[in-house]
């Protein structure tokens, strides 16, 4: 959950940038470039996976995260904590799948 939680308040340090990168096309290439060297370097360090295996746990991440920063939880009425604990299973799911 600690794990969680930082990846969060990350995301929240960095609201105004993430809403702007969301948000332009130009910067699409720019972080899809990123997107792809943070993949390659979780691949690299766990010794196994592929893109194909580990992008859709990326994106689910990261959307997460942003979710939760935004505080569309509260807006949904849902507490923010059922979102950490999604996000804690997703950072496990990605643990177990590197051991």
């Amino acid at each position: 959950m600690a794990l969680a939680e930082a990846i969060v308040a990350h995301h929240r340090a960095h609201l105004l940038f993430r809403r702007s990168l969301r948000a332009s096309c130009q910067s699409r290439t720019h972080r899809c470039a990123s997107r792809l060297r943070q993949m390659e370097n979780t691949i690299a360090l766990a010794g196994r996976g592929t893109v194909e295996t580990l992008a859709p746990t990326l994106f689910q991440i990261e959307r997460l995260s942003d979710a939760i920063a935004e505080g569309e939880f509260a807006d949904l009425g849902v507490e923010p904590g059922a979102g950490l604990k999604a996000l804690a299973g997703l950072l496990s799911k990605l643990r177990r799948a590197r051991t």
